[in-house]
């Protein structure tokens, strides 16, 4: 967060700087890192040609050192000249060792880590003048110190790791197979005469390895030469010739007749001499290639150092120019938005950038056309909203009005529903005490259901009597023998017939009573209706459905009524029936009692008793019919009894309908007058906020008038 807010301090062009040096650092790294390995790559070649330069006197040495040391041993001239080359070849070498020993790693530290400190050049020189010293005994130790030094400058100037083919193939020569083919040849001139044999494998082994390497490596080298940097003319035209020289020359002492003697000798020393000749050629064109390739690094590398400087420079220039048009818009529209905050909405010039930032420009001024537009359209509007206030003040003030009314005729609505409602309670409970006494009508008429088929019953008793009465009387017209047992029969028949006709003269009291009852019931379940009407009357267009169902009421009553007068009809009959039976049977009665005292009017009185036994089973079929009748009636009765009951149930359920559609409505009135205060609230409310919004107003178009807008130029 620190280092953010540091960099939100600095300008742009300070940010476009440290992204310009940002981009920067990397790239120097880069470059530093590509011109450092190209460096490395001339050097590389540079230590290559030192190797060369400081391989020359030690090669040298090792043809001479073996020549000296066969004149010194045999006496033979030429040993002085050699000895005289041989120290001309150290005082070489020592002056290499001063400027390049370092970098060879020609040092005692480097050669004791390789197991070779016979190979210091201090230690040749000493082993040098040891040989002098023995004239020319003891030479192989300073040879082999040669050899060792030879393979240490290769291993440590690069030859040995030389990347191109051309040069690789001439390193080859110089640092390999040139130096062992000249120590096997020192070897073989220097050895004690051999025979034929070990000549002849020597002569196979010069000819098929060393010859044929050095050839090969020698003419691959001519070939690649023009795969690497181009063809050197130097090389083409000399080392050819060199190499012709040096094969003709070896392959003299294959010829026949070199193989006996000092001819031998002589073939062998010219082959060395020859060898040294061509190792200076091949040296030669190893280092023109090697200093060839080092010019051309160099050449690179100036090439590419120059190139990242002009490109660096270029990248520069084109942020600096890009750096210029950043800042001149980003000026440009700081500019514009200092305007913009000053409260200038005036159009400026448009942008001819066609960038990200050109389009904000472009935005920018979209955006100030927009607020241009918008604030005239919303000064505008302000306006029109002053004005709208005082319209809305106006309204609320009706709108106030316009409640106080509607709040007056909720009341009176209210007050009528309240009147509504205590008469919907009037009607509920004259319907209730209706279905009271329907309920008890009901009950009534099925007791007379059950007292009428006691009736009933009774009136099948006394037929049954009556006809055996009548058996009994014919069987005493056919034998009076038996008139006494008879008629004390008779007697006690005649008075449970008495007792029964009782019972069922006692019945049907008990029915005129219920009769009555049902009679009171009717009367009061007329007066209901009537009351009911009364009450729907009252109730208006809300009591349309009581009339109607009190109608219904009233009819009914009616149909009661008059099915009661016929029961009392029915009963009075069967009274008078009974009343009759109770007399016939008080006068059988008196028949049978005396008809222990006149037998002799048996006969006579059988017959009246006959016929009074008919007139009693008449009276009783009568009284039958009449009861079960009455016993329809009553089903009738008790059916309508209950189907009365059921309506008033209906008129009941509407009733609470009723009642409960008014507690609604009521609610309802007490919502709508409740709604109405908040009404009423609502437009005091409004009239105040429409003052508020004609001062908001006022203020709006103050605010709106501090800007400077295209239109007020």
């Amino acid at each position: 967060m620190g280092v953010l807010m540091l960099f939100s301090k600095i300008s742009v062009s300070g940010k476009l700087a440290l992204s310009s040096l940002a981009f920067t650092v990397p790239i120097a790294v880069m470059a530093l890192f590509i011109v450092n390995g190209m460096r490395y790559d001339a050097r590389f070649s540079e230590k290559e040609a030192d190797g060369v330069r400081y391989l020359r006197p030690l090669v040298e040495l090792l043809v001479r050192v073996p020549a000296f040391s066969r004149r010194a041993v045999s006496e033979t001239s030429g040993a002085e000249d050699d000895a005289a080359g041989i120290e001309a070849a150290f005082d070489a070498l020592d002056e290499l060792q001063l400027g390049l020993g370092e970098s060879l790693a020609v040092t005692a530290e480097k050669l004791a880590d390789r197991g070779r400190m016979a190979a210091a050049p201090e230690a040749l020189r000493a082993a040098w003048n040891t040989v002098r010293a023995a004239k020319g005994r003891e030479s192989e130790a300073l040879v082999a110190g040669l050899r060792q030094l030879i393979v240490h400058v290769g291993d440590y100037s690069n030859l040995i790791l030389d990347p191109d083919l051309d040069t690789y193939y001439l390193m080859d020569v110089a640092l390999l197979a040139l130096p062992d083919s000249i120590g096997r040849l020192n070897a073989e001139v220097s050895a004690e005469k051999a025979d034929d044999a070990e000549r002849a494998i020597f002569l196979r082994l010069h000819s098929d390895i060393d010859l044929a390497r050095i050839e090969l490596s020698s003419r691959t080298a001519l070939d690649e030469d023009r795969n690497f940097l181009g063809t050197d003319a130097a090389l083409q035209s000399m080392f050819p010739g060199a190499l012709e020289k040096y094969l003709a020359t070896s392959r003299r002492l294959h010829e026949p007749g070199a193989g006996t003697g000092s001819v031998y000798e002589r073939s062998v020393e010219a082959c060395i001499r020859s060898s040294l000749e061509y190792w200076v050629a091949t040296a030669d064109s190893l280092e023109r290639l090697l200093r060839t390739r080092v010019r051309a690094q160099e050449s690179r590398l100036l090439t590419a150092s120059i190139a990242a400087a002009v490109a660096t420079a270029f990248a520069y220039l084109v942020v600096l120019v890009i750096a210029r048009n950043l800042l001149t818009q980003i000026k440009a529209l700081r500019v514009r938005v200092s305007a913009i905050a000053s409260k200038d909405l005036r159009m400026a010039e448009a942008s001819d950038s066609q960038d990200e930032l050109g389009a904000t420009a472009k935005d920018l001024a979209v955006l100030t056309t927009g607020l241009n537009w918008s604030l005239s359209a919303f000064r505008d509007a302000v306006k029109k909203m002053e004005g709208s206030s005082v319209e809305v003040s106006t309204s609320s003030a009706r709108m106030s009005e316009s409640s106080g009314e509607l709040a007056s005729t909720i009341e009176q609505i209210a007050a009528t529903l309240v009147e509504s409602e205590e008469l919907m309670g009037s009607i509920r409970r004259s319907v209730e005490r209706q279905i009271d006494a329907v309920e008890r009508t009901t009950d009534s008429l099925d007791e007379s259901g059950k007292s009428l088929r006691t009736v009933v019953l009774s009136m099948d008793g006394l037929r049954a009597m009556a006809t055996e009465s009548d058996s009994a009387a014919a069987a005493g017209s056919a034998s009076v023998r038996g008139l006494i047992e008879r008629s004390e029969s008779l007697g006690e028949k005649s008075r449970a017939l008495a007792f029964r006709i009782e019972r069922i003269k006692d019945a049907s009291i008990a029915i005129g009573a219920m009769a009555e009852t049902i009679s009171d019931v009717a009367q009061r379940t007329e007066l209901l209706a009537m009351n009911a009407s009364i009450e729907a009357a009252h109730a208006g267009a809300s009591g349309k459905g009581f009339a109607v169902v009190a109608a219904s009421i009233r009819e009914l009553a009616s149909s009661t009524s008059n099915a009661l007068e016929s029961i009392r009809e029915g009963t009075d009959s069967i009274d008078a029936t009974v009343s009759e039976a109770v007399a016939t049977s008080r006068e059988t009665g008196d028949i049978s009692r005396g008809l222990g005292k006149n037998t002799a009017d048996a006969k006579a009185a059988l017959e009246r008793i006959t016929a009074t036994t008919g007139q009693i089973i008449r009276g009783m079929d009568e009284a039958a019919e009449a009861v079960r009748d009455y016993e329809r009636r009553s089903a009738a009765i008790l059916s309508d009894a209950v189907a009365l009951k059921d309506f008033s149930g209906t008129i009941r359920s509407a009733v609470a309908e009723q009642e409960s559609g008014s507690k609604e409505t009521m609610n309802s009135i007490r919502l709508l007058r409740e709604n109405s205060l908040r009404n009423a609230e609502s437009s005091e409310s409004l009239a105040r906020l429409s003052v508020a919004l004609k001062a908001s107003s006022r203020e709006l178009d103050a605010v709106i008038g501090q800007y400077v807008l295209e239109d007020s130029r």
